[in-house]
C-alpha cells in the first residue's frame, strides 16, 4: 500500500512540474554582494525617445544625451538585420563608468557573469556604461539592441512563446553570443588579433566545433563574418528568421545554402587558414629582448612608465581585477612589489584602466593613482626610500584615464568631471581642479611634454575643431578617429593665469580611417605614436622637421600598451603563447620597418581610396540648351546633415553597420521631455510549482505528539513577485497548500537594497494538522499555528564577503481539536520567542553548469532564541525568561572542477546547541526526500527540554534519526560526472542529458550530547527496559560516528532537478543493507 501511495505521489509531482525554473535551491543561504560606495544612484532621470526609454542618475546626463542618438541612430539598422520588430521600448540604463556599473542591483548573480566589454542584457533592460571613447559606447549600444531583438525572436515575448521556444529550440552555443558581438562591429583589429592568437596558440581550433566549445563568442562571430562575406548580408537575415520558424539552425543552414552545417564548418576552416596563411613569413620577429618578471598566463600588463633616467621601470600586473603595482631596477633586472588593490574577481569585468603612472622632471619622484571604493586616490612615492604620501582626489573626478606632472605644485589629469573625457590641471595644494577642455570629444592618452622649450600636453582626440572653447552636445556624435594634439601649457600660477592661456590646438596628425593612439615625443622632438593602419596595431615616428613617418615596429600581433623613455628605450607589453610579455628595445630611426598590411587594412584602404576618387570626380556643367526643359519648377536640393567628421554629407545615405560611415540623420534631443524616472513596479516572476522545500527557518518546535520532524508534504506552491526598474525594491507574495490538504503556509517578504545596507522584511504564517502516535485510538488529532516576523540586514564587504542579521519574533500555538472526549481537557499551548541570529557568509562559487559549481563558500553562525510569556489579559502575567537556546554553527563547501568538466564537492557542517532549552537535532536521509523515514529503534534522551527540532540531512544510507543530538558535525563527499557532456560536448543535447550526472559518494557523520561523542550524557548506548518488578539499564557500545557510501545518478526533468541515490551504511563496523533515497534540489 506504501508503495502504491508513493507511486501515486510520485506522478502527481510529475504532472504539476513546471516547464522552465529549477524547483529547489539551497536551504543554507549563501550569494554575492552588490555593493553601493556612494548615493549617486538617489535620483534618476528619463527621456522616452520613439524606440527606447533611458535611463540616468546625477552626472550621467551627457552620456545619456549621446546614447539615446547613437541608439536610434542605428536601431533600424538591426531591425532590418534580424528582420524582427518587437512592440515594447528597449529600456537603457546608463552609468558614468564601469565602478558604478558593477554597483547596480539589476539581474542578481545573472549580472555577475560579465566578460570584458560584453553589454549585459536582463530581460529587455540593457545596462551600459562609459569607458571614455563614444565608439565603444557605440559598438556596446549596438550589440545591446541586438541581444534584445534577438532574444525577442527566438524565445518570443510572451509566456507560452518563451516555454514553447526554450524547449523546441535546437541551437549551437556559438549562435547568440557571436552574433551579438557580430552586430557591435562586424570586424576589427581586436577580434581579428584575439582570432588570430587562438588559431595559432592551438591548430585543433581550425576545427571549428572544438573552437566554438571553448570559445563560443569569438567563434561565433568569426562564423557570421564568413557567412556575410561569403554569401552576402541578406544570408545572415535570412538565416537568423529561418531559425526562428524552423527552430533548427542545422536545418536553417541546409535550406538557405543548400549545404550542409558540417560543410560549413569546413570552409570556414579553409577560410581562415587561408587568410593567416598569408600573413606567414611577412611580419618580423618581436621586437627586442623580453625583460624576466613573475606572471601568470593571461595575466596583462596594464600599465608601463620607465624613470626620466631609465634606471627605473614601473608596471602593473592585473589578475582577474587584482591589480599589482611593481617597481623594477633595469640595472640589476629585479623587480619588487609597491602594493597591491583590490582583489580576484572572476565574475565580473577587471577594471584594466588603473593604476596610472608618472614622474617628475627629476626622477626622484613618482606617482600612481589607483581607486578603491569609487574614490580614487594618489600616491606619491619617493625613490630613494620608497615612503609614500596618499592624497584623495576631489570627488568631482568621476574616472581618471592618465596623469602626468606639470610642475612641483599642478598635476596634469585626463579625467571626467560631467561625463566625459576632459583635460583639467589639478591644484595638490588647494586640491581643486582647473578645467583647460569642456566638450562632448574624446580626449584621452595625455602626458605633458616638453615641445620646443616649454611644457605641453600631448593627447588623442577626436574632435574636428582646433581650438578647446566651450561646446555643448546638439546633433553631433563624436565618433570619428583620433588624431594627435598639442596643446602649450605656459606657466601658471593660479587661476587668473589659466583664464589667460590661449585656447588654441595644434593638430600632429590627421587620418581618416585610422587612429593615432598613445602619442610620446622623443628628446629630439619626434613624434612617436600607436597606429593600426597596417591591421595591426604597431609603434611609428613622425619626424619633427620633415613630417615623414616610419614604423618601427612591424609585430605578428597588436601592440599592446607601451612606455618611452628619454633615453630612447621603448618598453611595451605584447601577448604571445598565452602570456603578456614585457619587451624592451632601443628606439633607432635608421632601421625603419615596412609593415604588412593585412586583409583588414587592405579592405580600410579600398575604401578610403574610393572615398578619395569621389571627392576628386568633377562634372562638365551642361549648357544651357540641352537640359531638359519642363513646366514645373524645379525641386528642392535635398538638405545636407552635418556628418559625425563635421563635414557634409549625402541627402541619403544606405543604411549599414559599418561604424566609420555616415547616418543620414542624429536625432535632437528635446530637454522639455525629460522627467524625473518615478517607481514604477512590474511583475518580476511568477512562480506556480509543486515543491515541499523549506520557506522560512526550518525550526519545528520540539514539543509535540511525534518526536520526529513533520516532513513537509508535496504542496502546491504560488507566488508573485513584484520590482521597480532599477530592482532596488522588491515585495513577494505566495502561498502553499499540501496536497493532503492539512495545512498551508503564506508569507510576505519586502526588500530595500537601494543603498548600501540591505534590509528585508518578512512575514510568515503556517498551519499544519497531525494525528497523534497508534497507541492511541482513534488518534487524536491536533493543530500547529507558527507565526513569524524577520528584519534581516546585510552589510556588504566586498564582492564575496558580507556580515548578515537577523532578528526575529516567534509565536507557536499547539492546540487539539475537540473532536474526542480525551481532548476536550487538553490545555492549548503557547510559546513566544524573540531571536537574534549573526552571519559571516563567504562566496566566490561559479556555476559552471547546473549543479556542477567551482570555487568555494562558507557560513559562520551564531543564533540566540529567547522563549517569554507575555499576556496582557487575564491578570496580565510576563516572564522574559522561559527558556534561552544559543546555537553556534558553521557549513562550508569546496567544488574543485576535475577532467574538464567534472567536479569533486566537498561539504562540512557543523553546529552545537546549548542553554536551558537546546535544541535537538537528526542526522540520516537526504534533503527534500519524496519518501520520508524515521529511526525508532535510536534512543531520545529523556527528562530534558528541547526548544526546537530539525533534519539534519545528507548521510545517506540511514533513515533521518540514526543519530540525535544537540551537537552534530557531518561531512559529504561527492564526484559528479556529467556524463553526456564528455560524449556530447558543454550545453548541447536536450536538458534530460544535458543535466545528466553519475554520483560517487562518502558520508560521515556524528551527533551527541554534551561535551563530546562519548559524554555519559548521550542516549546512545543504553536502554531501560522497565517491568512491574524490575527495570533494567542495559549499557553497550554503538559508535556514535556512522558513515554512507555509494551512488547515484542525478537529471532535470521538466524543470524538477531529481535525486537517485543507491547507498550502503556502515553502523559500529557494520555494513547496512542497501538503501534507495530519491529527493528533489541541487547540491547537497
Amino acid at each position: 500500500m506504501a508503495r502504491i501511495s508513493a507511486g501515486i505521489l510520485f506522478c502527481f509531482l510529475i504532472l504539476w512540474l513546471p516547464f522552465v525554473m529549477v524547483g529547489q535551491s539551497f536551504d543554507t543561504e549563501f550569494g554575492k554582494n552588490r555593493v553601493q560606495y556612494n548615493d549617486d544612484f538617489k535620483y534618476w532621470s528619463q527621456y522616452e525617445s520613439p524606440n527606447f526609454i533611458v535611463y540616468w542618475y546625477g552626472k550621467g546626463k551627457n552620456i545619456a544625451h549621446t546614447i539615446i542618438q547613437m541608439a536610434e541612430l542605428d536601431h533600424d539598422i538591426i531591425r532590418k538585420q534580424v528582420e524582427h520588430r518587437i512592440s515594447d521600448k528597449i529600456e537603457i540604463l546608463v552609468y558614468v563608468d564601469l565602478s558604478d556599473f558593477k554597483q547596480s542591483n539589476i539581474g542578481g548573480e545573472e549580472v555577475f557573469q560579465s566578460e570584458s566589454g560584453e553589454t549585459k542584457i536582463v530581460g529587455s533592460k540593457m545596462l551600459v556604461y562609459f569607458d571614455g571613447s563614444h565608439v565603444n559606447l557605440r559598438e556596446k549600444i549596438r550589440e545591446g539592441i541586438a541581444s534584445v531583438y534577438l532574444s525577442s525572436m527566438l524565445f518570443g515575448s510572451n509566456f507560452q512563446e518563451v516555454v514553447q521556444n526554450a524547449v523546441l529550440l535546437d541551437l549551437p552555443t556559438w549562435y547568440k553570443p557571436g552574433f551579438v558581438s557580430y552586430a557591435g562591429n562586424a570586424w576589427n583589429i581586436t577580434v581579428e588579433d584575439e582570432l588570430r592568437n587562438l588559431l595559432a596558440s592551438k591548430p585543433k581550433f581550425y576545427d571549428f566545433e572544438k573552437f566554438s566549445q571553448k570559445h563560443p563568442r569569438i567563434a561565433g562571430h568569426s562564423m557570421w563574418y564568413y557567412l556575410r562575406t561569403n554569401y552576402g548580408r541578406s544570408t545572415v537575415s535570412n538565416l537568423l528568421y529561418l531559425t526562428r520558424i524552423t527552430r533548427n539552425f542545422e536545418k536553417s543552414v541546409e535550406f538557405v545554402l543548400n549545404t550542409p552545417l558540417k560543410q560549413i564548418y569546413a570552409e570556414w576552416s579553409v577560410y581562415y587558414q587561408s587568410r593567416f596563411a598569408l600573413e606567414e613569413g611577412r611580419f618580423d620577429e618581436i621586437s627586442g629582448k623580453e625583460l624576466k618578471i613573475k606572471k601568470k598566463k593571461n595575466q596583462p600588463i596594464t600599465a608601463i612608465s620607465p624613470s626620466k633616467d631609465g634606471k627605473w621601470l614601473l608596471y602593473a600586473l592585473n589578475n582577474a581585477g587584482k591589480s599589482c603595482v611593481y617597481l623594477r631596477n633595469n640595472v640589476t633586472g629585479k623587480s619588487q612589489r609597491l602594493f597591491s588593490s583590490h582583489f580576484k574577481n572572476m565574475f565580473q569585468e577587471a577594471d584594466l584602466e588603473y593604476p596610472h603612472f608618472c614622474w617628475n622632471d627629476k626622477g626622484s619622484e613618482f606617482f600612481v593613482s589607483t581607486q578603491n571604493k569609487d574614490n580614487i586616490y594618489l600616491r606619491r612615492y619617493q625613490i630613494n626610500d620608497l615612503s609614500y604620501q596618499v592624497q584623495l582626489l576631489p570627488n568631482e573626478v568621476q574616472r581618471l584615464y592618465a596623469v602626468d606632472v606639470v610642475d612641483s605644485r599642478y598635476l596634469m589629469l585626463n579625467a571626467a568631471i560631467d561625463g566625459f573625457s576632459d583635460l583639467l590641471l589639478y591644484d595638490t595644494k588647494e586640491r581643486e581642479t582647473l578645467p583647460i577642455t569642456s566638450d562632448y570629444f574624446d580626449d584621452l592618452h595625455a602626458s605633458v611634454v616638453d615641445y620646443e622649450g616649454s611644457k605641453a600636453i600631448l593627447f588623442c582626440s577626436n574632435r574636428t575643431v582646433e581650438h578647446i572653447l566651450p561646446m555643448k552636445l546638439d546633433t553631433f556624435l563624436p565618433l570619428g578617429e583620433m588624431d594627435v594634439f598639442l596643446y602649450p601649457l605656459p606657466s601658471i600660477k593660479d587661476k587668473n593665469d589659466l583664464k589667460q592661456i590661449p585656447r588654441s590646438l595644434e593638430r600632429l596628425t590627421q587620418t581618416s580611417y585610422d587612429s593615432e593612439t598613445h602619442p610620446a615625443i622623443t628628446q629630439a622632438g619626434d613624434l612617436v605614436y600607436q597606429s593600426s593602419k597596417s591591421g595591426i596595431v604597431n609603434l611609428y615616428l613622425k619626424n619633427a622637421s620633415t613630417a615623414t613617418e616610419i614604423a618601427l615596429t612591424n609585430l605578428p600581433g597588436n601592440m599592446h600598451t607601451y612606455g618611452l623613455g628619454e633615453d630612447g628605450q621603448v618598453y611595451y607589453s605584447f601577448y604571445k603563447d598565452q602570456t603578456y610579455g614585457l619587451y624592451q628595445f632601443a628606439l633607432n630611426t635608421a632601421d625603419v620597418k615596412k609593415p604588412f598590411d593585412t586583409n583588414l587594412a587592405s579592405s580600410k584602404k579600398i575604401k578610403e581610396d574610393k572615398v578619395q576618387e569621389k571627392q576628386e570626380v568633377t562634372y562638365t556643367e551642361i549648357p544651357e540648351h540641352l537640359k531638359f526643359q519642363s513646366r514645373y519648377k524645379d525641386i528642392s536640393p535635398a538638405l545636407t546633415i552635418s556628418s559625425q567628421f563635421g563635414g557634409k554629407s549625402e541627402g541619403v545615405n544606405e543604411a549599414t553597420d559599418d561604424l566609420n560611415e555616415v547616418a543620414d540623420k542624429i536625432m535632437a534631443i528635446k530637454s522639455n521631455a525629460i522627467t524625473a524616472a518615478g517607481l514604477r513596479f512590474r511583475i518580476d516572476k511568477l512562480t506556480a510549482r509543486m515543491d515541499n522545500e523549506i520557506l522560512f527557518e526550518g525550526l519545528e518546535l520540539a514539543q509535540g505528539q511525534n518526536k520526529e520532524v513533520n516532513q513537509i508534504p508535496m504542496g502546491f506552491l504560488a507566488k508573485a513577485a513584484f520590482t521597480d526598474i532599477f530592482e532596488d525594491y522588491r515585495f513577494e507574495a505566495g502561498t502553499r497548500i499540501s496536497t493532503n490538504l492539512d495545512g498551508a503556509e503564506f508569507f510576505l517578504t519586502y526588500e530595500n537594497k537601494k543603498k548600501l545596507l540591505d534590509k528585508r522584511w518578512a512575514v510568515y504564517l503556517r498551519n499544519q494538522s497531525e494525528r497523534s502516535e497508534t497507541e492511541f485510538i482513534p488518534p487524536l488529532k491536533s493543530k500547529k499555528q507558527t507565526l513569524i516576523g524577520m528584519y534581516n540586514v546585510r552589510y556588504p564587504l566586498n564582492l564575496h564577503h558580507s556580515l548578515r542579521a537577523a532578528a526575529s519574533l516567534r509565536f507557536d500555538k499547539q492546540y487539539y481539536k475537540a473532536t474526542e472526549i480525551t481532548t476536550l481537557s487538553e490545555e492549548s499551548v503557547y510559546e513566544k520567542r524573540l531571536g537574534l541570529r549573526l552571519e559571516y557568509v563567504f562566496d566566490n562559487t561559479f556555476q559552471y553548469a547546473t549543479n556542477l559549481l567551482h570555487g568555494a563558500r562558507c557560513k559562520i553562525y551564531t543564533e540566540v532564541q529567547n522563549q517569554f510569556n507575555f499576556e496582557p489579559a487575564n491578570n496580565f502575567n510576563i516572564d522574559l525568561n522561559q527558556g534561552f537556546t544559543t546555537v553556534l554553527g558553521m557549513d562550508a563547501r569546496y567544488y574543485q572542477g576535475l577532467l574538464n568538466h567534472s567536479v569533486l564537492a566537498v561539504r562540512l557542517t557543523s553546529a552545537t546547541s546549548f542553554g536551558s532549552k537546546p535544541n535537538i537535532y537528526y542526522l540520516g536521509n537526504v534533503n527534500n526526500t519524496i519518501f520520508p523515514s524515521f529511526d525508532n529503534s535510536v534512543p531520545l534522551p529523556e527528562n530534558r527540554d528541547f526548544a526546537f527540532k530539525s533534519n539534519v540531512p545528507h548521510l545517506r544510507g540511514f533513515k533521518s534519526n540514526i543519530r540525535n543530538g544537540s551537537s552534530y558535525a557531518l561531512l559529504n563527499t561527492e564526484f559528479r560526472l556529467p556524463l553526456f557532456m564528455y560524449l556530447l560536448g558543454k550545453d548541447k543535447g536536450a536538458s534530460m542529458l544535458r543535466n545528466f550526472q553519475l554520483i560517487a559518494f562518502f558520508d560521515a557523520g556524528l551527533a551527541w550530547y554534551g561535551a563530546g561523542p562519548y559524554s555519559a550524557e548521550n542516549p546512545l548506548n543504553s536502554v531501560q527496559v522497565k517491568d512491574v518488578l524490575v527495570e533494567l539499564d542495559i549499557q553497550y557500545f554503538r559508535d556514535p560516528l556512522v558513515m554512507g557510501y555509494g551512488w547515484g545518478a542525478r537529471t532535470q526533468l521538466l524543470g524538477y532537478f531529481i535525486r537517485l541515490d543507491v547507498a550502503k551504511g556502515i553502523e559500529t563496523k557494520k555494513s547496512l543493507p542497501t538503501m534507495y533515497h530519491i529527493g528533489i534540489g541541487l547540491d547537497f
